[in-house]
């Protein structure tokens, strides 16, 4: 099987894109529906997109820009295109899943051009859904860079669950991106939970060829902080491999870690911090980052800012498992705590005075 990169070089074309706006009964209240052209070695391919701009006038430069990756079972949402642009960033966001949409009410109608079906790990075919879905990414990169009222320079992706997976893939090769936001998801997918499950059903080729396109294998290559979202009730990516990948990066990351972040495709874009973590990166600022320090069993806090509201947030049980074990949380009323009795892993959750969250990494015991 070929890599991504071989894939990628193989595939990518850098002409400016052909860009199709759908006639204007497909506005959808400021957000435009569009089709782009996607060429590729075996064919021609017309992927969906909703386009998003924001209301005021762009600053100087132009208005920053996010590629929104959606997750398994999605496809293109016009509320998160739109959701961004109320944050002030000009927001792509693709279908990854070879749909299109008629109108509000019927988005899942198949696109003959669109690419391939079977999110997530769909390995049939020359080659798996996550490459093809990867170069359909950078050409909606591309769509951004080419709009004047853009700074390409400004360029963010954010992605959610298998788009989040999508993600790292995507950040891994496309040099341009700022800050990359991951909400739920992880690397080294076949072992957590959806993934587990879906994988089960491979044949052993099949299997080996969705573990080498799995972000695991790239994740070095990042160049852009990342920034993770996620519950540690989750029921599809263990907190142990949002550890693992991140651990594996050689770029900062950041956290939005919670006891509890209900897992659905247009939910999990609607919390306000994957905006506010891109936005520090493009302003030329890295956030705090929240630490715990752990001696001999006492944990103190470091990177709080005056006003959260801290709590520790630990569990007794494996973070690996899946579905994932229950989890304790205590507030904090100082900046140190002693971990309970036979806690085995743990994190230090932030509520700020304007009600965002943030987290420092887990830890392990």
């Amino acid at each position: 099987m070929q890599t991504l990169t071989e894939y990628l070089t193989e595939n990518r074309v850098h002409s400016a894109p052909v860009i199709e706006y759908v006639p204007t009964g497909e506005i959808y209240r400021g957000v435009r529906a569009l089709y782009y052209d996607l060429p590729a070695k075996d064919a021609a391919y017309r992927i969906f997109s909703y386009l998003a701009l924001p209301q005021s006038p762009p600053p100087q430069g132009g208005y920053p820009a996010v590629v929104l990756l959606h997750g398994g079972n999605g496809m293109a949402y016009y509320e998160v295109a739109r959701m961004w642009a109320k944050r002030g960033f000009a927001a792509i966001a693709p279908d990854l899943n070879g749909f299109c949409a008629q109108s509000t009410a019927r988005r899942d109608v198949p696109n003959p051009n669109g690419g391939p079906h079977g999110y997530g790990t769909n390995v049939r075919g020359p080659h798996p859904w996550a490459y093809f879905s990867v170069l359909s990414a950078m050409r909606a990169a591309d769509v951004l860079c080419s709009l004047p009222e853009v700074n390409a320079d400004k360029l963010c992706s954010c992605g959610l669950s298998w788009g989040g997976w999508l993600n790292l893939l995507f950040a891994a090769k496309e040099r341009r991106l700022k800050a990359v936001s991951i909400i739920y998801s992880s690397a080294y997918a076949w072992q957590s939970g959806w993934g587990a499950v879906q994988t089960a059903s491979l044949s052993p080729e099949e299997r080996l060829r969705f573990e080498q396109a799995d972000p695991q294998s790239c994740l070095a290559e990042i160049t852009a902080p990342v920034f993770f979202t996620a519950g540690a009730d989750d029921q599809a990516f263990s907190m142990e491999n949002r550890r693992r990948t991140a651990a594996a990066l050689r770029v900062p990351a950041f956290y939005s870690l919670r006891k509890s972040f209900p897992h659905a495709n247009i939910y999990g874009f609607e919390e306000p911090e994957s905006a506010l973590f891109c936005s520090s990166v493009l302003s030329g600022r890295l956030p705090s980052r929240l630490q715990a320090v752990c001696r001999d069993g006492e944990i103190s806090v470091r990177g709080a800012r005056r006003g959260d509201a801290l709590s520790l947030v630990c569990t007794s049980a494996d973070p690996s498992l899946l579905p994932p074990p229950d989890w304790d949380e205590f507030p904090l009323n100082g900046k140190s705590v002693r971990l309970p009795a036979g806690c085995r892993a743990y994190f230090i959750a932030a509520l700020s005075k304007d009600g965002t969250k943030w987290s420092s990494p887990l830890y392990t015991v």
